[in-house]
């Protein structure tokens, strides 16, 4: 499958997140456990959710190695705010910067075809001289509830700078 990459900037996001650390057979589980409470907190405190949820993944999510992931669901910062967070959530403010992404569709966006998806991207910011900027974005564009459902849609978007920018 050819990945269409496109770069794109977007602006800052404020997201509420929950922090877990998975392996790759755990992953759906745990960020469905993840998101849900964000979810009923963002219900309980009337939050004004501004774009689709996604998972930022700090490091290899595999059969292997586990890693810490954030489960994220970006509210609008000048709305309504969360109250007391519970242990592992946390409000973060995720500054604007240039992204590299792809889309993916339906069995392509499950494992193990989506890791195509992660290496296009990340061979694009290799091939086009661009620095990797921090964790990759897992974005939930359309969740259908089951990997490799055919209606779902995902965008792996991680975040970059030019050689010689911040």
């Amino acid at each position: 499958m050819t990945h269409r990459i496109t770069a794109s900037r977007r602006g800052p996001e404020r997201v509420l997140a929950c922090r877990a650390t998975v392996d790759q057979p755990g992953s759906t589980r745990s960020y469905g456990r993840a998101t849900r409470p964000c979810t009923r907190l963002a219900g309980r405190d009337l939050l004004t959710f501004t774009g689709p949820a996604f998972c930022r993944l700090h490091g290899p999510v595999t059969q292997e190695d586990a890693s810490p992931v954030e489960a994220c669901l970006p509210f609008a910062a000048a709305a309504a705010q969360p109250g007391d967070l519970p242990d592992g959530m946390v409000v973060l403010d995720l500054p604007g910067t240039l992204y590299a992404s792809t889309v993916v569709d339906g069995a392509a966006a499950a494992f193990p075809d989506i890791l195509a998806a992660y290496d296009a991207v990340a061979s694009w910011i290799t091939t086009h001289a661009f620095d990797f900027a921090g964790p990759v974005h897992e974005i939930y564009r359309r969740w259908c509830g089951e990997p490799g459902h055919p209606d779902n849609r995902l965008e792996i978007a991680w975040p970059i700078t030019e050689p010689d920018g911040p």
